[in-house]
């Protein structure tokens, strides 16, 4: 079914989700009030991809990822812009669960 491809989202569907590598920076995200998904590791695949965007209406993809997972988070990006979504990729020293709403705010400006 399209749960297995999808896993879960969190937060007020939106046309921006935000997809980040664990469930407890998922969590903290949704209660800052973002519509976010964790894709339990740092690969998200283009059919997910093309998932989110058929089925959730989702039309931008931003790509949280830690430092250390840049080149990782730069090409999931790329992916998403390939089949027609507006991506980009951030990368923090920290976890997205490590930051408070003003400053997860002040990141995905």
């Amino acid at each position: 079914g399209i749960s297995n491809n999808l896993y879960h989202t969190l937060g007020t569907q939106s046309d921006t989700i935000i997809l980040v590598e664990d469930l407890i920076s998922a969590l903290k995200l949704a209660q800052c009030g973002y519509y976010v998904m964790p894709i339990f590791g740092s690969h998200i695949g283009l059919k997910r991809l093309a998932h989110l965007s058929h089925f959730l209406g989702v039309s931008e993809i931003v790509v949280w990822l830690d430092e250390d997972k840049r080149t990782v988070s730069i090409t999931e990006a790329n992916r998403a812009m390939s089949i027609g979504l507006k991506a980009r990729a951030i990368t923090t020293e920290l976890d997205p669960k490590e930051y408070t709403c003003l400053q997860i705010q002040q990141i995905l400006l």
